[in-house]
C-alpha cells in the first residue's frame, strides 16, 4: 500500500465509527502515522520515528522486526500496554545493537495510548506480572 497516507487510511476508519481502535503501523517513517491518528480512544505503535526507516522488510521476510518483537516477544498485551512497548522497543535495540547499527541509524518505535482507552483498560483488563 505504498500510497496510503494516514489521512487517507484516518478517513477509511471514520465510517466504522469504532469506539475503541488499536493500530500496529509496521513501515518505514511510520511515525508520521502517531500524530495523524492518535485521539484519547486510540492505541498506535509504530515500528519508527517518521524520520527513520523500520528493518526487516523484504520479500525475502516473513515479518519486521518490530511485527516479531511484539507478537512473537511481548504479545498484545492489553492488561499492560505500557511494558508491552517497552519489551518490544528494548527488544528492537538488542537486535539494533546486535548488528552494530549506529545510534544514529535506530528505528525508535513510536507508541500513543489515549487517556480514555487507558481508563477503559484499566477498569476491564486484569494486569499481568509483566
Amino acid at each position: 500500500l505504498p500510497n496510503l497516507t494516514p489521512e487517507d487510511f484516518a478517513q477509511m476508519l471514520e465510517p466504522l465509527s469504532a469506539r475503541r481502535k488499536i493500530l500496529v503501523v509496521s513501515a518505514c517513517y511510520s511515525g508520521q502515522w502517531l500524530e495523524q491518528l492518535k485521539d484519547p480512544n486510540t492505541l498506535i505503535l509504530t515500528s519508527s520515528r517518521d524520520d527513520r526507516t523500520s528493518f526487516g522488510c523484504g520479500d525475502d521476510s516473513e515479518m519486521t522486526w518490530f511485527t516479531k518483537a511484539l507478537y512473537q516477544g511481548a504479545g498484545l498485551d492489553l492488561a499492560n500496554p505500557d511494558a508491552m512497548y517497552e519489551q518490544t522497543n528494548q527488544q528492537i535495540r538488542v537486535w539494533e545493537e546486535e548488528i552494530g547499527m549506529e545510534e544514529e541509524h535506530w528505528s525508535y518505535p513510536q507508541y500513543h495510548l489515549g487517556e480514555n482507552l487507558r481508563l477503559w483498560l484499566e477498569q476491564s483488563m486484569p494486569r499481568t506480572g509483566r
